[in-house]
C-alpha cells in the first residue's frame, strides 16, 4: 500500500428560511473582507439579495458560470 496524506477542509452549513440574511457574519467570522459573487442566470435574484447583505464586501460579480468550468468561462470570471 502506498502512503498518502488526505487533507479536506471543514465546512459550515447554515440553512434555514432567511438563513442568507447570515451571509455577512459568515464573511467576517471567517475574517475576510473581499467577497466576488459568482452564480448562473438562473440565481440572479439569489446573487442580488447576497450582494444587498453582504454591501461594501462585494467587490465583483459574475453571472456567467458554466458545468465543469470550461478555461474561456474562466478567464472571463
Amino acid at each position: 500500500m502506498r502512503s498518502f496524506v488526505y487533507s479536506a477542509n471543514p465546512a459550515r452549513t447554515i440553512f434555514g428560511p432567511g438563513a442568507i440574511g447570515e451571509l455577512r457574519t459568515e464573511i467576517e467570522r471567517l475574517g475576510k473582507r473581499r467577497v466576488m459573487i459568482i452564480a448562473g442566470p438562473e440565481l440572479a435574484d439569489a446573487a442580488a439579495r447576497a450582494q444587498e447583505v453582504l454591501g461594501s464586501l462585494v467587490v465583483a460579480g459574475f453571472d456567467g458560470v458554466a458545468m465543469h468550468t470550461p478555461v474561456e468561462v474562466t478567464e472571463r470570471a
